[in-house]
């Protein structure tokens, strides 16, 4: 961290993890808020949002690491399920469900947008010599989890008391995809190079 182009590299492929717990930390699980908000008669069961986002997390992860060995780059599959990210959470939230089964569905879709998490730790692995890659691969994802109540719930908050709840959701939504696809842009592709070297 007291290195300015390693701490910047950290810090990039950390924030590239920001929509997914946004859709975790925000939008499943304020499940019985949202659901008010779309003016829906039944409440759907926040556990089960939970469930069914986090089971289609997993496809997520297998789908999407298969793909980047598929297209060989492991930006072009994350741009690939950033963008699914995006158009989940719009889909979620602009095109609100009017049944349980129609927002366990978005759940789902959002689920496998963000199942991204397994490449993301891979991409974060390739990025360091192997003097910093077990720290760097190991804390990554604790930094990506902490993002949520340092960073985003309190964005949040502050978006929400500027506009109303699916306002605030919408457009932290995009801002939380847009970003990581914008950083993707400034990082280099190592799929296939060799990983024996040192910083």
């Amino acid at each position: 961290m007291t290195h300015r182009d390693l701490a910047l590299r950290y810090l990039k492929l950390i924030l590239i993890g920001l929509p997914i717990f946004f859709v975790i930390g925000i939008l499943v699980t304020a499940t019985p808020e949202f659901s008010r908000a779309f003016g829906m008669e039944q409440i759907p069961e926040t556990g089960m949002a939970i469930m069914i986002s986090y089971t289609f997390i997993s496809i997520g992860d297998i789908f999407c690491t298969l793909l980047s060995q598929l297209l060989k780059s492991r930006k072009k599959a994350l741009a690939i399920f950033l963008l699914i990210s995006m158009s989940g959470i719009l889909f979620f939230l602009l095109f609100p469900a009017k049944t349980t089964h129609g927002y366990y569905l978005r759940c789902a879709f959002m689920g496998i947008g963000i199942g991204y998490l397994s490449l993301l730790v891979t991409f974060v692995s390739e990025r360091f010599g192997t003097n910093l890659r077990a720290t760097a691969t190991i804390s990554a994802p604790n930094f990506i989890r902490g993002l949520l109540p340092v960073f985003i719930s309190p964005l949040f908050l502050w978006v929400k008391t500027q506009s109303d709840l699916i306002t605030a959701a919408t457009l932290l939504g995009i801002f939380c995809t847009l970003l990581p696809l914008l950083l993707l842009c400034w990082i280099r592709e190592e799929y296939g190079k060799t990983m024996d070297w040192v910083e």
